[in-house]
């Protein structure tokens, strides 16, 4: 064998631990037990009479849904996967439906998703329990935009911005000011008193609001802030009418904040990060230690514009 095709091998085998360290179905088997009938999410026990409603939207969503009805079973009462137009590996649900919609930029199906979130959501009882899983992605598959603003405006301002060089913060920002579902807005319509979400990184910093818009996390974020991200990034001829009279609106007061950090509505969502980037990271390093070679771990060092 070639030098350069063993340094190739070699460097496939430590990209390969990466992703196997960040594999959705291995995290939800990690995070979910159902031993002896007691189910526990993250450690946390399940009550026997509770009915267990399931949302997963992301990239990976359908793996980790997949994996999740292969553990609890029956247990599902009702789930919806938002998942994105790719191939599913052979993969099928039984308990919960699948919707495919559109990735990076929303479509009309991705509102109907975001539609169908806001029902499913607001199914369970008190007693029961919602398990939540989300991954990056989320934000554009699951896209529901505010009054007065249709989908197609949606999906100019996010492709404008994108072509513009905002980062996924900025683009998410913007995003959760124009959307039902995101900035935790989804936490609105939850009808039930324990919302289990199981988080899925791709975002550097995991900051939770930024995973996916953070559909049920607080959001430090203000309309002012998503008007300023428009301003760097896009000329103003470029932004649909109905996207900045509805920015200036919340800017004015005259539309309620997505929720604060600390609001009480989300005082019932409890969150476990699954894996993330330094996950893939330290397991890319420790392979390579394994072999003998010396390595550097730097975790902050990413960063980028979010791009088409």
């Amino acid at each position: 064998m070639s030098r350069k095709r063993a340094v190739r091998e070699h460097l496939e085998s430590l990209f390969r631990a990466a992703l196997d360290a960040v594999d959705p179905a291995a995290a939800v088997r990690r995070a979910v037990e159902f031993d002896g009938g007691q189910l526990a999410i993250a450690g946390r026990p399940v009550p026997d009479d509770a009915r267990v409603f399931v949302l997963a939207v992301g990239k990976a969503a359908l793996p980790m849904a997949t994996e999740f009805e292969a553990i609890v079973g029956s247990r599902i009462a009702s789930g919806l996967v938002v998942a994105p137009d790719v191939d599913s590996n052979g993969k099928t649900l039984s308990w919960c439906s699948l919707q495919r919609t559109a990735h990076p930029i929303p479509d009309a199906r991705s509102e109907r998703a975001g539609l169908a979130a806001i029902s499913l959501v607001a199914s369970p009882r008190r007693n029961d329990v919602l398990v939540a899983m989300i991954s990056g992605g989320a934000s554009s598959l699951l896209s529901c935009p505010a009054q007065g603003i249709a989908i197609d405006e949606l999906a100019a301002t996010t492709a404008g911005l994108m072509e513009g060089g905002a980062g996924i913060d900025e683009l998410n920002t913007v995003r959760k000011h124009l959307s039902r579902v995101a900035g935790g807005r989804l936490a609105a319509h939850v009808g039930c008193d324990r919302v289990e979400q199981l988080v899925i990184s791709d975002v550097p910093g995991d900051r939770l609001d930024v995973i996916g818009s953070g559909p049920l996390v607080g959001d430090p974020s203000t309309y002012a802030d998503a008007l300023a991200v428009l301003d760097r990034h896009l000329s103003s001829s470029r932004v649909p009418a109905s996207v900045l009279a509805h920015l200036n609106s919340g800017v004015r007061g005259e539309l309620g904040e997505t929720p604060a950090p600390g609001a009480a509505m989300l005082d019932r969502v409890a969150t476990t990060l699954l894996a993330n980037n330094e996950t893939a990271l330290a397991a890319a390093a420790r392979a390579a230690r394994r072999t003998g070679i010396r390595t550097v771990e730097l975790p902050g060092a990413l960063r980028g514009a979010a791009r088409l």
